[in-house]
């Protein structure tokens, strides 16, 4: 059997391995256009900020040994072409005609079996200047190299990031960390790293960035790039002007290269991905796809996605292995877990945000917290923001988001989990995560969450989003039930409609003092104090009373 893989990065040599072992007897040919293959491209903005020191790192084993062709050659038994660029795709013939960009000769490639792993391409928005020198992309290890050594040799000393999403974030970090450099990051959307997080969630993530030195613009259309001197300006669709960057480095997302597979007749999908089955298989016989070119399924709202993640690239790359040598084995849809680094914030999130989950036609809850990520009494604690998205009617767990600067991503973990078998609030209950001191609080924050959730439902004691406190609340009676040492260090310092301080440990000797008919909205640190006294003030009569959820720490102040 002859299996022909296009595309030499995660997916590609994930599947070319994996159906060498299964099919020793197999001839497996992968071929890739660049020089660079087998890259742990993820890594690209962590060898840029020097993080990382050397490139080859990225492409190591963890045995010291660098994933050359010669290595899957001499290790793997299979053969990598280098420099060699799949120009079209004969399904009738099972032919792949191809060209060696060195010498421009063309090559045939036969196969019973072919992989399209031709992953994704960065997006360029129609920007006016966006093809001037110094305007570039951050995809590929071309970019990162280029950045690293203008950086290095002091050609950078103001940079512009154009979109806000995970790599943008992260360049923008590794342009500040090591090289001091000025970044401004400009993001379309109201909010940064938009399809992942809420606008709460991502607040603090802009204040992380804020407080790190980059000067952030959300909300701004970029309309235009323009040389000025030796300098490039951005024109911004308000009609605001950027001035005296160096560099311009356009992080607008990426999208599936499908172009070889549509001329092929491989059938698209909505979101521009090659549409698969649960076998990674395509519309054409004996042609598979996969990575970050194929449209996968949501598993909460059974509708197409597309979610270019590493991670399940190379698990994608195996199940197209598996169905090759006819193995049992399907790429179940996927929930979209993912995490980056934002500084000294982790930022984590899996499942739907309030906004899709409401664009997806799900009676939409939420809750925040504020809590730990070990109990608080152990040394070397930190703080974790963390907000549940649910649905209200079948209180299904529909999406977790969390950021801190300790241990976020195990919430996003086991949640992942959740998500995928359909776990409803009240089964949160037996959720049973290690526990120790060191590790972890002896009730997780989604235990607390979930409680938070049902009382919600249940009770009617409701929260409102800690980033609406500051718009809405010159609409009530502010009862902050804070201790008076917590109200002098950090008091408030927004618009209201009457204010009253009742430390909580007092509110039930002085319920007389509160406005019963007046809407309140009651405040405290963390939301805790804040939820019981809602339940209390409910029980005596106060019949409009709401609380801030996550209380006034949630920003990580």
């Amino acid at each position: 059997m002859n299996i022909l893989i296009i595309g030499a990065k995660a997916a590609g040599l994930k599947a070319a391995c994996r159906v060498k072992r299964l099919l020793p007897q197999a001839s497996v040919t992968v071929i890739d256009r660049g020089e660079h293959i087998s890259l742990a491209a993820c890594g690209l903005p962590y060898f840029m900020s020097g993080d990382i020191e050397q490139l080859t790192e990225l492409v190591t084993t963890p045995y010291d040994v660098v994933r050359t062709p010669e290595y899957f050659t001499s290790a793997k038994g299979i053969e990598v072409l280098t420099g060699v660029r799949a120009d079209q795709i004969d399904p009738d013939k099972c032919i792949v005609s191809s060209t060696e960009l060195a010498t421009d000769q063309k090559l045939d490639f036969a196969y019973d079996k072919l992989v399209i792993a031709t992953g994704a391409s960065a997006v360029f928005p129609p920007i006016e200047g966006i093809d001037l020198p110094g305007v570039m992309s951050f995809k590929d290890a071309e970019d990162a190299i280029a950045l690293k050594q203008g950086a290095a040799q002091s050609q950078i000393e103001k940079a512009a990031v154009i979109g806000g999403g995970f790599i943008g974030c992260e360049v923008a970090e590794a342009f500040g960390a090591l090289w001091g450099i000025d970044t401004t990051l400009i993001e379309m959307e109201q909010r940064i790293l938009s399809q992942m997080l809420d606008a709460e969630m991502a607040h603090i993530a802009e204040l992380e960035l804020s407080r790190q030195g980059v000067n952030l613009f959300c909300g701004a259309r970029v309309n235009a790039i323009k040389k000025d001197g030796d300098k490039l300006r951005l024109e911004l669709k308000n009609g605001d002007h950027l001035q005296g960057f160096d560099r311009v480095v356009v992080s607008a997302g990426v999208k599936p290269r499908v172009g070889l597979a549509e001329d092929a007749g491989v059938a698209i999908g909505s979101t521009g991905g090659i549409i698969v089955d649960a076998q990674m298989r395509t519309n054409i016989p004996n042609i598979s796809a996969a990575g970050d070119c194929v449209q996968l399924t949501h598993v909460i709202t059974g509708k197409p996605c597309y979610l270019p993640l590493g991670s399940l690239a190379n698990r994608m790359g195996r199940t197209a292995a598996n169905a090759i040598a006819e193995k049992d084995d399907v790429f179940a849809p996927v929930c979209g877990a993912a995490c980056l680094k934002v500084y000294d914030m982790n930022v984590a999130a899996v499942g739907l945000t309030a906004r899709a989950a409401e664009k997806a036609g799900f009676d939409v809850g939420e809750s925040w917290g504020y809590f730990t990520d070990k109990a608080d009494y152990y040394p070397e604690y930190q703080n974790l923001s963390v907000k549940l998205v649910y649905d209200r009617v079948s209180q299904a767990v529909l999406g977790v988001q969390a950021v801190s600067k300790g241990d976020a991503i195990r919430r996003i973990d086991a949640t992942s989990t959740m998500i995928r078998q359909g776990v409803k609030l009240k089964d949160i209950r037996d959720f049973e995560p290690a526990y120790a001191p060191p590790y972890a609080t002896a009730l997780d924050p989604l235990h607390y969450l979930s409680y938070i959730a049902i009382s919600t439902i249940e009770e009617g004691i409701t929260a409102v989003s800690p980033l609406d406190f500051e718009k809405i609340a010159e609409d009530f009676v502010i009862l902050d039930i804070r201790e008076p040492i917590e109200v002098k260090e950090d008091p408030l310092t927004v618009s209201y409609l009457g204010l009253i301080n009742i430390p909580f440990t007092e509110l039930r000797s002085r319920l007389d003092a509160i406005p019963k008919k007046d809407p309140l909205l009651v405040v405290c640190a963390k939301g805790v104090r804040s939820a019981e006294a809602v339940r209390i003030l409910q029980q005596n009569d106060c019949e409009n009373v709401r609380y801030v959820g996550g209380g006034l720490l949630f920003f990580n102040k």
